[in-house]
């Protein structure tokens, strides 16, 4: 029942907003209510996160009666002030009656946002990024009752933007466990759904222009595999698309300060997601404030600016301040900003690394091939970006960190072909514009962030805000026969993700196929059916070879009785599996990292004194810390006793 909070929050904020926008001159809308009612509950996750790890009351009940407090001040506000009733009856109004196309393309993304809402719910967290940081962060935020800083051998636990973990967080504890994590990526893409189809209403799509772009959008393959996950691109990409529709409803008129404060709230929300957000930021907070100056003038845009300013700095502060007692600077160290970054001085050397970060999605079932390819991308780009020379095309186009999407890729250079021939024939100049600031988000992503094997994941937003763009030109260039057959293609194309996700997979794919399993095709998934294999199985589906050991020593763990267990492991090693194996915190037993980084030992607590720990890193060692060994499970080892010695940091 607890659960139910956040959703009836929304829900009343939502209610509420519908009503202002029906109250004025120039309505909005609904999408763009429910953008705002986003982004004004983001904000409540973020901040009440923030207050109550302050008194270290980050828990069930403190959380609990946070969101009662809330609801009460939203509900109660808006059913005293009529907007309930006035927004029900607005949004009532406000439904469209819908022709036999799309009631069928509503069905069709239903059912595909029905799929993966059950793959979400029956994996449990299984990406690797996810078992390194995501989930690992949120467990030990769970014990502590705080976010505050911890020992950990992983410091991207600590310095990586935390919103999206933080929603988590507030789901685990509302419900118990991590059962609905992947909803918040699932619930992004639901979102970036709306934001699509409102962006392509502004730039003058029709109706059926905006279910073009939202299956455009749908139909991305790392997107669909994203979306069933905790990694956090797809979060990313929903604050990115409402930060698009807010600065393009500028370029139409003047926005409400209700509006301008939205947009801050998406810009702060965003930034605290995830690092490749601030590149992404850059040209569209620069298109909005070019109008605001064009509209205001430079001296009345700078006062107005203190609505956008004012929620970056409150919604941050305590992440960029964490980060900065312990690192030395808001996003971290300068050798880790260093290292995640590229900035190249050249214009070729941009246009190497777009051409790098393109060629992507072009990787082929043939290991030899995709060599050729690697060489020859080096061989001809290599003396532009050094970062070439790590270029590795692997295949696996069900994969979440690897999937590419050849087909939008297509579509994209369509849509630019189009603009480019057609475009005396908008009505406004806005589409070339749009055009323009969501082409720059791709030269940032190059001009920004430094190439890795899988960083093809961090496009996922680029391909979401190119969405409208291709709704408009498609269904304002093409017949309405053209239009309807590209809802579909695209809806029919989403479904290989849908269903052989190699990690999460509804119907698994096998060399001998058994049950709910077909023959390998192109590439076999990692596991069989979500639906009938073990939730431990699916945990390790990206690392099976080290089930036995990791989960042999969890469950001698908890034959010994010991509630406080050490974690002496590799920051290569997914720490998560062990929060989950042994459910904690929940179920009593006390982690913590008794091998941190150097740089991470003054935050680990010297009176803790763990009965029990596993250690992956600690080769013929029969004795760690004082205890003895009791398994040697491989790759994993237990050491259990109670004459626990803590070595000096």
């Amino acid at each position: 029942m607890l659960l139910l909070l956040p959703f009836l929050i929304f829900i009343a904020t939502f209610i509420n907003l519908r009503a202002f926008h029906a109250a004025r001159p120039e309505p909005s809308g609904s999408r763009l209510a429910f953008l705002q009612a986003a982004a004004f509950v983001g904000a409540f996750v973020a901040l009440s996160a923030e207050l109550l790890s302050l008194f270290k009351v980050l828990t069930p009940a403190g959380l609990s009666a946070a969101w009662i407090l809330a609801l009460l001040v939203v509900g109660g506000t808006g059913w005293r002030k009529g907007w309930l009733s006035a927004g029900a009856n607005a949004l009532i109004r406000s439904l469209p009656s819908l022709g036999w196309f799309e009631i069928a393309a509503f069905s069709g993304f239903a059912l595909i946002a029905g799929l993966l809402f059950v793959v979400a719910i029956l994996s449990p967290p299984n990406n690797t990024d996810s078992l390194l940081y995501h989930m690992s962060r949120v467990a030990h935020w769970a014990q502590n009752q705080s976010l505050r800083h911890y020992a950990t051998g992983f410091s991207p636990q600590l310095v990586n933007p935390i919103f999206a973990e933080t929603t988590i967080l507030h789901l685990r504890l509302l419900w118990g466990d991590d059962r609905l994590a992947n909803l918040v990526q699932w619930l992004s893409m639901v979102g970036s759904l709306i934001g699509v189809t409102l962006a392509a209403k502004l730039l003058g799509a029709s109706r059926k222009g905006q279910l073009v772009a939202a299956a455009f959008a749908l139909s991305i393959p790392m997107g669909l595999m994203q979306a069933t996950s905790t990694q956090n691109d797809y979060v990313v990409a929903f604050w990115l698309i409402s930060l698009l529709c807010f600065a393009a409803l500028r370029v139409i008129r003047a926005l409400t300060w209700d509006e301008e404060l939205a947009f801050g709230l998406v810009l702060a929300l965003g930034l605290l997601t995830k690092g490749t957000y601030y590149p992404y930021a850059v040209p569209v907070v620069i298109w909005f404030f070019s109008h605001q100056i064009r509209g205001y003038g430079l001296r009345t845009s700078i006062a107005r600016g203190f609505l956008v300013a004012v929620p970056v700095i409150m919604i941050n502060f305590g992440y960029w301040l964490r980060n900065t007692l312990t690192f030395g600077g808001p996003l971290g160290a300068s050798e880790w900003i260093d290292s995640m970054t590229f900035l190249p001085r050249t214009v070729m050397a941009v246009t190497a690394a777009m051409a790098r970060n393109t060629i992507l999605h072009f990787v082929t079932p043939n290991e030899d091939l995709n060599a050729r390819i690697a060489d020859a991308v080096r061989a001809a780009l290599g003396s532009y970006d050094q970062t070439i020379v790590n270029l590795q095309l692997t295949w696996g186009w069900n994969h979440e960190d690897l999937a590419g999407n050849p087909l939008h890729v297509v579509l994209v250079a369509i849509t630019v072909l189009g603009l480019v021939l057609a475009r005396k024939r908008f009505k406004s100049h806005l589409p070339l514009e749009y055009s323009l600031v969501v082409a720059s988000l791709f030269v940032m992503l190059a001009l920004v962030v430094k190439f890795d094997p899988w960083g093809i994941r961090y496009q996922l937003p680029y391909w979401v805000a190119w969405a409208p763009l291709f709704g408009v030109v498609l269904a304002g260039l093409t017949g309405r026969y053209v239009a309807s057959a590209a809802v579909f293609g695209l809806l029919l194309a989403t479904i290989p993700w849908s269903l052989f996700n190699s990690t999460r997979p509804l119907i698994g794919m096998q060399l001998d196929p058994k049950s709910i399993e077909i023959p390998c095709f192109l590439r076999c998934t990692h596991v069989g059916s979500i639906l009938e294999v073990p939730a431990v199985d699916l945990l390790f589906a990206n690392w099976r070879l080290q089930e036995d050991s990791a989960v042999r020593a969890a469950d001698n763990l908890r034959e010994s009785g010991c509630q406080n267990v050490g974690l002496r492991i590799d920051s290569r090693d997914k720490e998560y599996w062990f929060w989950w194996l042994l459910d904690a915190p929940q179920s009593g037993i006390h982690i913590e990292t008794v091998y941190p980084v150097p740089e991470l030992a003054k935050l680990f607590d010297p009176d803790y004194r763990p009965c029990a720990v596993i250690c992956t890193i600690c080769g013929n060692r029969t004795e760690l810390h004082g205890l003895p060994l009791v398994g040697d499970y491989g790759a994993v080892k237990l050491y259990v006793g109670d004459s626990y010695v803590p070595e000096a940091y």
